[in-house]
């Protein structure tokens, strides 16, 4: 079909909800040499993508994984060098695939929990001038990162299941949405772990103190 009519870059994000830069990434095969975009191409692309049984993969550009994984575009980059995850010849990645992998490989969060961990209760000792048992120590970390991981692993989840159906428009608000109730959760459940932990220094304490 040969195309007659073309949309320029701000009826693109109004129409799609994208950003600019999303926006000429996505759709750069479709921009002409007048920086239009050819309209009649993108929907039947839009068309194909949406009704054929055969693609059921979702493909982002480095900003939606971004927002996805809560990170920066930089540290995407890093995660493609160290191959934790991988991208698509055009730039884009896997969606699902990549979520999946992520979950596997990466141990970034989990050194972040523990050095910022090892820290407060390293002030802890200082501060009341007490001694921690090893097991103790060995337990909170361990309770923190299982709990952590599980609800993030369960976030992911959801993502992979709620995103496939909805529009893309709605990927942003959706996403944030997501993210924003998981810390909420997460600072609870780091704050139930934590009194617990806490609940069994006392009990050793006061045994060592008879």
């Amino acid at each position: 079909m040969s195309s007659d009519y073309y949309i320029d870059e701000d009826g693109l994000v109004e129409l799609t909800g994208l950003s600019p830069r999303s926006i000429r990434s996505k759709f750069k095969q479709y921009r002409t040499d007048g920086k239009e975009y050819d309209y009649l191409g993108i929907s039947e692309d839009a068309i194909k993508e949406k009704y054929s049984m055969k693609a059921k993969d979702i493909f982002v550009d480095v900003e939606s994984l971004a927002i996805i994984l809560g990170t920066t575009e930089k540290t995407i980059q890093t995660y493609k060098n160290k191959k934790i995850i991988l991208a698509e010849t055009n730039g884009t990645f896997n969606l699902l695939a990549n979520l999946e992998k992520y979950n596997k490989e990466t141990s970034e969060y989990n050194k972040i929990l523990k050095v910022k961990r090892e820290r407060d209760l390293l002030q802890l000792d200082i501060d009341e001038r007490r001694y921690i048992p090893v097991e103790l120590y060995a337990m909170f970390l361990s309770d923190t990162i299982v709990t952590f991981r599980q609800e993030l692993l369960r976030t992911a989840s959801g993502l992979s299941v709620n995103l496939k159906p909805m529009p893309h428009s709605q990927w942003k608000k959706y996403i944030e949405e997501t993210l924003s109730d998981t810390l909420e959760h997460l600072n609870k459940l780091s704050d139930e772990v934590e009194e617990g932990i806490v609940e069994k220094i006392e009990k050793q304490q006061r045994l060592d103190e008879k």
